[in-house]
């Protein structure tokens, strides 16, 4: 019961943590400042398309930039055992070749069954032809505003809300993971 209560805590931090990161870069997106003013310069009115849509697993070099990412931060943490079911939904950035993306995934959690629901998002940048990079936006307002103005995008919202249920539903499905979120919540409150 100990070692369930100690994973419980853990899981919870590392669900507060990705929910934070996603509601951080939703509000909030930028590179760094030194290259700003050039990416203004490139940029171009796809955002503004009427026929601009949220696409999944589109873009092979995206989603495989994505899953390197999960695959680092599983390494990384000792109370995930996995990510899967990796989804990856792209839109066009003001900056041509970068995209501002959102990824769905299935948490694995040692000693529960069930596997928990999450997205975060990003902003990829393009570094040159087919090779991208998952920006640090958080110091970039302008990339900031950009993201969470294609956050607030319908599409975008409905996919928010279809996790948010998701995760409701995993939670409400299996004792063990409500519990294991309960305990964890307790311990950072």
């Amino acid at each position: 019961m100990g070692r369930l209560k100690v994973i419980a805590a853990m899981v919870l931090a590392l669900v507060l943590m990705g929910t934070l990161g996603f509601f951080l870069t939703k509000d909030s997106s930028v590179a760094d400042h030194t290259t700003e003013e050039t990416m203004l310069e490139l940029k171009t009115n796809q955002k503004a398309s009427e026929d601009t849509q949220l696409e999944k697993n589109k873009y092979t070099k995206v989603n495989a930039l994505i899953q390197q990412y999960y695959a680092q931060k599983t390494n990384e943490q000792q109370f995930v055992n996995s990510y899967e079911n990796i989804m990856v939904y792209t839109m066009p950035a003001e900056v041509e070749g970068d995209y501002i993306t959102y990824a769905t995934y299935q948490m694995k959690i040692p000693d529960v069954t069930t596997l928990l629901p999450g997205m975060e998002s990003f902003y990829v940048r393009s570094t040159g032809p087919d090779a991208y990079e998952i920006a640090d936006i958080s110091e970039n307002e302008t990339l900031q505003q950009e993201v969470s103005e294609i956050s607030q995008e319908e599409e975008v919202q409905e996919l928010i809300q279809t996790v948010e249920d998701q995760y409701t539903k995993a939670r409400e499905a299996d004792s063990d993971l409500d519990f294991a979120l309960a305990e964890l919540q307790k311990a950072y409150q």
